[in-house]
């Protein structure tokens, strides 16, 4: 029997022997798959901080040094290059009434989620530092602390070395703010003649362990102590403090803050303070506080707590992390402790990982007692006991601690010698 096609039956099979054909042809043109290239791991590093508040400046030190550092190809470790990883988390110290317990909660969901290899940055007020120490200890993590002042945290390491020898702390103590504070007063004393000092002290640990030991250390130099007033955390109005100071005599008024303090300024300005206004405060310190405070700070005298948080023309390094900073987020590092700490924290911890070509805890522990570093905050080397970074008045000797006075709407590096740009001079 004779079949009949359809000429469209016809075209159809030639399709479908066209497409067959190609696929075929292909299939055999096709190159064998390449084996999947297994991805690096990243190291993943913690950078807890305030970031509600002025802290947010240390994740950011953190995250540019790691920038760099990745663009060079990151960490080597067994002959591989990994990359870092940086998270974060909200420890809220520097808000007003916040509880110490919120920020150890804050590390501990930190590190239970994110696991990372190592720590850097962390609380600014010291009693927050503490706890942490005191609660994650037993993890046995790298922490590089990059804010707190207390010197209980070398008191803590020094007394229960093997509990605490996971912590480092490459932020100054309080006694070395009070040291570089202590030789501009001295300085204001011989130019001046002044020998009177009234204290405005912010009622947290780190202000009253400063004043504690100033009050101990001026009189020693011919100054006496007439009084102090002490304000809370988020104070708001200075003036009765600021009352209490002129009614003192006193021809320094030394202020140590953490918090928000631009209505000092503002105040000691519009009350006409007859009095020279020495001491330590971020806000009054930062780039910002010129235009805040209308020009209120004009006269005031601040230490930096770490080079670098100040462009210091003295020390190149300082300049070149600024500007990186500025073209990296678009405004200038405005906190004056941690920021360039935390950044130099990455570099002196990846320089720990190399040296000891892990990154178990304990051998990091002997890699970064052997740390000598460089770096933004001058040369950095730890007390191998103490744990607690160097500090000095030259930065090629040690980290420093930068006293800088607002002079026509600059900051201008007044102490040490070493970096001094000009001398102290007195406000109308």
């Amino acid at each position: 029997m004779k079949v009949l096609r359809s000429k469209s039956f016809i075209v159809l099979i030639a399709a479908i022997m066209l497409v067959v054909a190609s696929v075929t042809a292909c299939a055999k043109e096709a190159a064998p798959a390449e084996p999947a290239v297994p991805a690096v791991e990243p190291i993943v590093l913690g950078a807890p901080a305030s970031l509600g508040t002025i802290a947010y400046n240390l994740p950011n030190g953190v995250k540019l040094a790691a920038k760099e550092i990745n663009a060079e190809g990151g960490v080597l470790l067994d002959g591989v290059k990994h990359p870092l990883k940086i998270v974060t988390a909200d420890t809220r110290d520097l808000e007003p009434a916040i509880p110490i317990h919120d920020v150890v909660l804050a590390y501990e969901d930190l590190i239970a989620k994110e696991k990372p290899a190592a720590l850097v940055a962390g609380p600014i007020r010291s009693e927050a530092m503490l706890a942490v120490m005191e609660n994650i200890a037993e993890d046995k993590i790298i922490h590089i602390f990059s804010g707190g002042v207390s010197p209980t945290f070398m008191e803590l390491v020094k007394g229960d070395y093997d509990k605490y020898k996971y912590f480092f702390k490459n932020s100054p103590s309080s006694m070395d703010l009070g040291m570089g504070l202590f030789s501009a007063m001295n300085f204001v004393m011989s130019e001046f003649g002044y020998n009177k000092v009234f204290f405005l002290t912010e009622d947290v640990d780190f202000a009253r362990a400063t004043e504690a030991g100033m009050s101990a250390l001026l009189p020693t130099a011919g100054w006496e102590v007439v009084g102090s007033a002490h304000t809370p955390l988020g104070m708001t109005d200075y003036s009765a403090a600021l009352l209490q100071l002129k009614d003192s005599g006193a021809e320094v008024g030394f202020y140590i803050y953490s918090s928000e303090a631009s209505p000092l300024a503002r105040q000691y300005k519009a009350m006409k303070i007859p009095a020279l206004l020495v001491g330590v405060c971020d806000p009054l310190g930062g780039p910002a506080a010129w235009e805040k405070t209308e020009g209120a700070v004009k006269g005031m005298v601040n230490i930096i707590s770490g080079a670098g948080n100040v462009a210091v023309p003295a020390m190149p390094k300082t300049v070149e992390f600024q500007e990186n900073y500025l073209k990296e987020y678009g405004e200038l590092v405005q906190i004056t402790l941690g920021c360039s700490q935390s950044y130099d924290a990455v570099y002196i911890l990846v320089d720990a990982i190399e040296r000891a070509g892990s990154l178990d805890s304990d051998a990091l522990v002997t890699a970064l007692e052997a740390t000598d570093w460089a770096g933004v905050c001058g040369r950095t080397t730890f007390d191998p006991e103490a744990h607690n970074a160097i500090y000095g008045f030259d930065p090629a000797e040690a980290a420093l601690v930068p006293v800088i006075q607002w002079i026509d709407g600059k900051r201008v590096p007044v102490f040490p010698e070493s970096i001094a740009e000009t001398k102290i001079q007195l406000p109308e």
